[in-house]
């Protein structure tokens, strides 16, 4: 599914991009300056939440239903858009007012006023964040769009509906579907206890019939002869 790799891709991409460095920043002050460099988490923060979130995103989309995707998809858009508009505002000012904004921090005396830094910005790593922005962005449009139109993944394997029991009235169904007959009427309760009170058995005359059937042999064919 196209959408499950574009996920996997946005996901790694952001990722990356947040582990990677950024921004190399260097405050030249006597006696003493001060230098350091910023990954991309720490210029975006929002980056490696919206990195995790399209790796869950490929998982939803492949175990999830229409109602779901539509989630997801509604979802990506959003950190898509997230990512290309905090990506973008970086690049757009090279990273000068992070590192202006660290400097001011360390430096916080009225007397020295504004404290700039030197920086230098790395568009490489933003770059591939961006991208992945944009990949997040219209994957979620394409779930969007196409997800009516996928499997679901659970209808494979959704349970075959029992077999309709067609036998009639006094008759069960077996595991292969034949039908079987039940017993036959039961002993009336009434004559069973007639018989008890008379002192006989019940059962004698149900058994002694069974056990005649039994003893009696099947009609032999006429002989041709």
């Amino acid at each position: 599914m196209l959408a499950v790799v574009g996920c996997a891709v946005a996901s790694a991409a952001l990722l990356l991009a947040a582990d990677q460095v950024w921004l190399e920043a260097a405050i030249p002050l006597e006696p003493v300056g001060r230098t350091a460099t910023f990954r991309g988490s720490e210029l975006v923060p929002e980056l490696s939440a919206i990195g995790i979130l399209a790796g869950i995103a490929a998982l939803a989309l492949i175990a999830g239903g229409r109602v779901i995707r539509v989630i997801v998809g509604s979802v990506l858009v959003l950190a898509g858009l997230l990512a290309i508009v905090t990506c973008g505002l970086r690049i757009g000012d090279q990273g000068k007012s992070f590192a202006d904004a660290w400097a001011q921090r360390l430096y916080p005396t009225a007397d020295s006023g504004t404290v700039l830094a030197d920086s230098e910005f790395l568009a490489a790593p933003a770059w591939l964040a961006l991208s992945g922005g944009g990949i997040a962005l219209a994957v979620g449009v394409l779930t969007i769009v196409r997800c009516r139109r996928w499997p679901v993944m659970g209808a494979r394997y959704e349970r075959r509906a029992a077999p309709v029991d067609v036998a009639g009235p006094g008759t069960s169904s077996t595991v292969d579907g034949s039908a079987s007959n039940e017993e036959a009427d039961p002993l009336n309760e009434v004559a069973m206890w007639s018989a008890l009170e008379r002192g006989e058995d019940p059962t004698a005359a149900s058994s002694d019939a069974r056990s005649e059937a039994v003893a009696e042999p099947p009609d032999q064919p006429v002989s041709g002869r």
